[in-house]
């Protein structure tokens, strides 16, 4: 968004060395965000390769399984809620909780229309 002293900056030598120095910023944000991905790609296949064994299986089913249903987000609102410190917090996930449940069954009340 370019503003009135944008503008008028336009009329000054520099101007258009502001602007080039911008795109080069984009393009170094480019680069940098691709970079890391690409380092999540490799952390998310070292894990593969190296911790996947029988014994994880069972403990990562359940994480898998408190993930889909949410349970892990409302266990985590209720020890919030539980530790007087951090009480604040829990009251912010419940209702984040709450709120993200309601809009979703509004999303899919609409679709069927």
């Amino acid at each position: 968004m370019i503003n009135s002293k944008e503008c008028a900056a336009e009329d000054k030598p520099g101007y258009f060395i502001y602007l080039s120095q911008q795109k080069e910023k984009g393009i170094h944000m480019n680069t940098f965000l691709q970079s890391v991905q690409n380092l999540d790609g490799e952390i998310l296949l070292q894990i593969q390769q190296h911790l996947r064994t029988d014994m994880l299986t069972p403990f990562m089913k359940i994480v898998t399984f408190l993930g889909n249903g949410g349970w892990f987000w409302i266990l985590c609102a209720v020890v919030l809620l539980a530790i007087p410190k951090t009480r604040k917090t829990g009251y912010a996930a419940v209702l984040s909780l709450i709120f993200g449940v309601d809009r979703k069954s509004t999303r899919l009340n609409s679709s069927h229309v």
